[in-house]
């Protein structure tokens, strides 16, 4: 019998098999007691993608080099905040290990240890112009539809 208590009806170990982004707030809600309102965009980017991002941006989380622990390949979210022009990329494998990227260019990477400036204003505005192209798309897409 395992000591581990049951929280809810379901173990902790099953806990870690169900991602979920942090945003679940659909975007046209509007924003409700101060809650930033935010899009769920990882459909809209592969996991490619955003490794490729982040390996640009100087924040990719290393995989572990051993097959057996496939598992702890890094799996990305990302979601836009429209009120700020901001995006935030979550590595899901790892706790506290996100990268802000504001509407300015500037990025910062944030975690329980760490919270540094990785680049200064200016530098990556190509990645929030990407990220609004891509949505306005979506958009246009799902009005044809």
């Amino acid at each position: 019998m395992s000591s581990v208590t049951p929280i809810g009806g379901v173990y902790p170990q099953q806990y870690s098999n169900n991602i979920q982004s942090s945003c679940n707030i659909p975007s046209q809600q509007a924003n409700v007691a101060g809650r930033p309102v935010c899009t769920d965009i990882t459909d809209l980017f592969s996991q490619k993608e955003l490794r490729s991002i982040l390996k640009r941006i100087g924040t990719q989380a290393p995989d572990i080099p051993n097959p057996a622990y496939s598992t702890f390949v890094p799996r990305y979210t990302i979601e836009y905040f429209p009120n700020s022009g901001a995006v935030v990329i979550n590595n899901q494998t790892m706790t506290n290990d996100t990268t802000e990227i504001y509407k300015d260019g500037s990025v910062r990477h944030v975690g329980s240890w760490h919270n540094k400036e990785v680049a200064p204003a200016g530098s990556f505005n190509d990645i929030i112009d990407e990220v609004q192209s891509r949505i306005k798309a979506e958009n246009e897409e799902q009005k044809r539809s």
